[in-house]
């Protein structure tokens, strides 16, 4: 059983939903299209490609940086191993006494 009241709520609430995604993804694609346009006419090269191009640099650079934030982690860690095993040995072959 519906109540009049609350469906109608949830429908508007549907319909300006959806009209306001939609609103936003046209102005969002015009806006990429003026901005590429723009880039084209200036002479720099093709808008388009160098946008595309530019979001996938800096998918790289993310990128990279956790691989060297994971990597500087692990050689840390390596290092205090390493510098574990140098005390023992050196206390093995009494090197402090």
């Amino acid at each position: 059983m519906c109540y009049s009241s609350i469906c109608f709520y949830f429908i508007c609430y549907r319909v300006k939903h959806i009209i306001i995604t939609s609103l936003l993804l046209v102005l969002g694609a015009m806006s990429m299209t003026w901005i590429c346009d723009t880039i084209s006419e200036s002479g720099f090269g093709h808008g388009s490609s160098l946008i595309i191009c530019v979001g996938i640099l800096t998918g790289y650079t993310d990128t990279l940086h956790k691989m060297i934030t994971q990597f500087s982690g692990y050689f840390s860690r390596l290092e205090l191993v390493n510098l574990e095993l140098i005390k023992y040995f050196m206390l093995q072959m009494n090197v402090f006494q």
